[in-house]
């Protein structure tokens, strides 16, 4: 691994390598700062390139376009797309004369058919029993419905706004993974050198830095008693690392995964943690703690990496969400799969409400689901723009939704009209958040913004 051309290649399609490949790579990343700081220029550009609406390339186009970029000289990056494209021009006039005359023809058939069939009545609307509503926008002053016809008053909705509490940071490394701890006013981030920085959400108080035993944590939580912090590793090995927050100890390393450890949630209790892999490996294990012996492996519908998990607020449920656009839930006590719901897209958040009744997911491509979480009716989908939906939280008396989004916007939902109401979304960071996280603290909302400079902004929505 000493030839610097062959390694920095290799990196450009690192996401796509085998799990024996990445391992190589990922020793040489650790000793060579230069290589390091190319890996994450890459990652940065695809995390980028997944805020896009737009569909994902073929899986070998990527990595063919960086070989041939590498190979060709990145300083002769211009002379080499200008003379093939040059080379392309007849090839492309050709296809484009043919696609008109195509064009043509199809439209004069279309129209002599249309001339020769009678008129149509007029059309007559559907109903469908399981229709799903959309939010109502809130510049919208009243709601008219087909069975009525009747102007009804929008309710008075509370206002909220949102403020820059706190910047903090780490260091120049990107920001991998934000975390809060609700019990003990804590904010965690994960960098791309493999720290761990914890801060005091009120900006007051000692901080404390943890080494990660990887290259950077690939996922982040805190217990629901604050007590315990666990980091999933980037580095292909499979492992969860526990510390105690208390005096930053090292509580137990659980081995089982066989590939990143992608998603981790805590049972409310503690008593428990989940964790989940990505698509080589594709599996959730359930762990008791504090010893850390596994319990179950289970694997949902679909296959694909396990992007978010989510426990029920009584502890009984257990829900993964999965880059195949599949939400599975199974009983924790035996492991039984009790619902497999079907997103249209990547699912890459999670959150139930605190009742229990709801289970809200969100989409790479910025849709929100909210769905009964006892018999899987889909009861409405929200909309946050184009970026993927990165954290979810309700609040503590379920009447509110909140959602961060990749390109840092929070978006918040007042629930108890029926149909939600979009009450607040605003951007936070100018530049493509990396991370992004919002949770309930009382009578506020707080967010934590990863960027790729290091730091973690803190934010905060009030009414």
């Amino acid at each position: 691994m000493n030839d610097h051309r062959n390694i920095q290649t290799l990196l450009a399609i690192y996401a796509d390598l085998p799990a024996g490949e990445r391992a190589r790579l990922d020793r040489h990343v650790h000793q060579c700062d230069q290589c390091a700081a190319r890996l994450d220029a890459y990652r940065v550009m695809d995390a980028r390139l997944a805020n896009l609406s737009d569909p994902e390339p073929p899986a070998g186009l990527r990595p063919a376009f960086y070989r041939r970029l590498e190979n060709a000289g990145w300083q002769n990056r211009q002379t080499f797309f200008h003379w093939n494209s040059l080379k392309q021009l007849p090839a492309l006039a050709g296809q484009a004369l043919a696609l008109a005359l195509l064009v043509v023809l199809v439209t004069s058939l279309w129209l002599a058919l249309r001339n020769q069939q009678p008129p149509r009545p007029a059309a007559v609307p559907i109903i469908r029993p399981t229709a799903v509503p959309s939010s109502t926008p809130l510049a919208t002053a009243t709601v008219v419905t087909a069975a009525t016809a009747a102007p009804t008053a929008t309710p008075v909705l509370p206002v909220w706004s949102l403020a820059r509490l706190q910047t903090l940071q780490a260091e120049e490394r990107v920001i991998e993974q934000v975390a809060f701890s609700r019990a003990s006013a804590l904010v965690a981030a994960a960098a791309g050198d493999g720290n761990l920085h914890l801060w005091p959400v009120a900006g007051e108080g000692p901080t404390r830095t943890l080494r990660l035993p990887a290259r950077w944590a690939e996922s982040l939580a805190f217990s629901s008693d604050g007590a315990l912090l666990a980091a999933g590793s980037a580095d292909y090995n499979g492992q969860v690392y526990l510390w105690q927050v208390n005096n930053g100890l090292p509580l137990v390393t659980l081995r089982g995964h066989a590939d990143q450890v992608t998603a981790l949630a805590f049972a409310p209790g503690g008593n428990a943690l989940a964790s989940g892999s990505g698509s080589d490996d594709g599996a959730v294990r359930l762990w008791t703690l504090p010893g850390g012996e596994l319990q179950f492996t289970l694997r949902p519908e679909g296959g694909g990496t396990i992007n978010t998990l989510a426990f029920s607020p009584v502890g009984a449920t257990l829900a993964a969400g999965t880059s195949a656009g599949v939400v599975q839930l199974w009983q924790v006590s035996n492991g039984a799969p009790l619902l497999t719901l079907a997103a249209s897209e990547a699912v890459t958040s999670l959150a139930f409400s605190p009742d229990g009744a709801t289970l809200a997911t969100g989409e790479r491509d910025g849709q929100i689901s909210l769905w009964h979480s006892g018999d899987g009716r889909l009861l409405y989908t929200l909309a946050t723009g184009p970026a993927a939906v990165q954290s979810l939280a309700f609040s503590p008396d379920s009447s509110l939704l909140a959602a961060g989004t990749a390109n840092g916007t929070v978006a918040l939902w007042w629930l108890p009209a029926g149909e939600p109401q979009l009450i607040l979304q605003e951007k936070t960071v100018a530049a493509v958040a990396l991370v992004i996280q919002v949770i309930f603290t009382g009578d506020r909302l707080l967010v934590a913004v990863g960027l790729y400079n290091g730091t973690v902004e803190l934010w905060q929505a009030v009414p």
